[in-house]
C-alpha cells in the first residue's frame, strides 16, 4: 500500500491537472521533455514497422500527431526514487481531450532498447491516436532512461506503478500545455501488455482508485498465471519464440532479489552469452531466439529448471506464483482480487508463446465471482498474427462500432466496409 504522504501528492497531482486554467509549471511526476516531434500517419506507421502502403493503413485518418518523449519519477522494485521514461502521443488539431479519455497503452515483450516508445517515438497502440484518443506509454523499467537496469518482467506491483506514475506525468506535461487531459482511462495492452494491463488495473484499484478512473481494460494474450505458464512449457518443451524464458528469469530475479545461480539454471551456450544478449539491449526478442538456435526449451533450460521440485528453482516458482494474477491449483482457480470493470480478454487459440490457457482460467474465474468480463478468441492464430487482430478488435470495440463519422467530418466507412470484408480479422 502507498504511504499516506505519497498517495496525498496523487491526489493533488490529479486534482491540479484536471482543473488548472493556467499552464502548470511545478511538477510532481514530470521530470523532463526529451523530444518532441509532430509526424503523420505514413511516419508513424514507418517508425512502428509496418508497411505504410498496406490497403489497412491506407484506409486510416491522416492526421498529425504531436509524439513526446518524457522523464518521469516512478519507483524500481525495491521502492527506490527512479526516473524513467516513455511517450505520450496525441492530434495537434484536437483542443478538448477529455471527451475522448486516455489510453494507457502497455507495450508487448521488447528485448532491445531501440523499440521501446521513448526510443522509437512510437508504439503500436499510437494508431488510436489518429481516431482522436491521447496515448499515454512507459517503456517500463530496464529501458530508456533506465536501460542500465535488468527490466523487472512480469513483476507485477512494478509494472503496475511505472504504468500509473507515467500516467500522472504525461497528465502534467498536457497541463504544461495548458491542455486538459481527460482522467478516464482505457488500459490496453497485449502479450507482456495484456498482462501488464491486469497488473495495472489491480495496482489501481489498491492503490489510487479515486485519481484514475479506469473506463475498461483490453488485455491480450497475456500471461496471467505465470506458474501455469511455466507448467505448460515445460510439458511441450517447446515456445516458438524461447527468448521471453529467459527474460522471465532474469526479470523476477531481479525484481524479488531471488539471488538464483544461473549456473544452474542455463546451460552454458546461455549462461555464456545471457548477458549480451539480453542485458545489453541491444537485440530484439526475434534476434536472441535465432541467437538461441533452438526453439526446444531443454536446449538452453537445465534439468534443474526443467524440475520444478528442485531446491536451484524453487524461488523462482514461488516468485511465479506470487506475481501471477489468476492461478491454478490441484485444478482449482483463484485470484487474491478482481476487477471492478469491464475487461476483454483476446486470445488466439493456437498461441505457442502464450499459453490460451491464461485468459480461458482468468475469463473463467472473473466470471464466476461475478466480474465484467468477456472472451474474444483469435481462431486459428498463432501469438504474433493474433496482435493485429487484437489491436485492430480495439479500435472496433473503442472507435468504429458505433461511429462511422466524426464530429470533423472523418468518414470510416470504407475503414469498416474493409475490416469486415476481408476476411483476414476475427472481429
Amino acid at each position: 500500500m502507498i504511504k499516506k504522504n505519497v498517495l496525498f501528492i496523487l491526489a493533488v497531482a490529479a486534482a491540479f491537472v484536471s482543473c488548472r486554467k493556467e499552464p502548470l509549471e511545478h511538477f510532481n511526476y514530470l521530470v523532463e521533455v526529451v523530444e518532441e516531434r509532430t509526424i503523420g500517419k505514413t511516419e508513424l506507421f514507418t517508425l512502428m514497422g509496418m508497411p505504410s502502403k498496406s490497403p489497412l493503413v491506407r484506409l486510416m485518418p491522416d492526421k498529425k500527431l504531436r509524439v513526446a518523449s518524457l522523464k518521469y519519477r516512478t519507483k524500481d522494485p525495491f521502492g527506490n526514487n527512479i526516473t524513467a521514461s516513455g511517450t505520450i502521443t496525441f492530434p495537434t488539431t484536437i483542443n478538448n481531450f477529455q471527451s475522448m479519455g486516455t489510453i494507457l497503452a502497455l507495450h508487448f515483450t521488447l528485448a532491445a532498447d531501440k523499440e521501446v516508445p521513448s526510443q522509437a517515438l512510437a508504439c503500436k497502440e499510437a494508431l488510436l491516436a489518429l481516431f482522436g484518443y491521447v496515448i499515454a506509454a512507459p517503456d517500463y523499467i530496464g529501458y530508456g532512461s533506465t536501460r542500465d537496469k535488468v527490466h523487472p518482467y512480469h513483476h507485477q506491483k512494478n509494472t503496475g506503478q511505472v504504468s500509473v506514475d507515467l500516467l500522472f506525468a504525461a497528465q502534467e506535461y498536457m497541463a504544461s500545455k495548458n491542455n486538459r487531459m481527460s482522467r478516464d482511462v482505457t488500459i490496453v495492452g497485449y502479450s507482456e501488455g495484456g498482462y501488464a494491463s491486469m497488473a495495472t488495473l489491480k495496482f489501481i484499484q489498491e492503490n489510487c482508485p479515486g485519481y484514475v478512473r479506469v473506463r475498461e481494460v483490453y488485455s491480450g494474450a497475456g500471461a496471467h498465471d505465470l506458474y501455469g505458464t511455466y507448467q505448460e512449457m515445460v510439458a511441450s518443451d517447446y515456445s516458438s519464440q524461447p527468448s521471453t524464458l529467459p527474460l522471465m528469469v532474469l526479470g523476477l530475479n531481479y525484481g524479488d532479489n531471488l539471488n538464483l545461480d544461473l549456473s544452474k539454471l542455463f546451460r552454458a551456450s546461455l549462461y555464456d552469452n545471457y548477458r549480451e544478449w539480453f542485458l545489453s539491449k541491444n537485440y530484439t526478442t526475434k534476434e536472441i531466439t535465432q541467437k538461441m538456435g533452438s526453439t526446444v526449451i531443454s536446449d538452453f533450460f537445465t534439468d534443474d529448471l526443467m524440475n520444478e521440485e528442485s531446491p536451484y528453482v524453487k524461488p523462482f516458482i514461488n516468485s511465479m506464483k506470487k506475481n501471477s494474477l489468476v492461478s491454478m491449483e490441484n485444478g482449482v482457480l483463484s485470484a487474491n482480487w478482481k476487477p471492478f470493470v469491464r475487461v476483454y480478454f483476446v486470445h488466439g487459440d493456437k498461441d505457442t508463446i502464450v499459453p490460451f490457457s491464461n485468459s480461458k482460467k482468468a475469463y473463467e474465474y472473473f466470471k464466476s465471482v461475478g466480474c465484467d468480463v468477456r472472451l474474444q478468441v483469435i481462431a486459428g492464430k498463432d501469438h504474433i498474427p493474433a496482435g493485429t487482430d487484437f489491436y485492430l478488435f480495439c479500435l472496433v470495440n473503442l472507435k468504429l462500432r458505433t461511429k462511422t463519422v466524426d464530429a470533423d467530418g472523418t468518414d470510416y466507412t470504407q475503414l469498416v466496409d474493409y475490416l469486415n470484408n476481408s476476411g483476414e480479422y476475427n472481429l
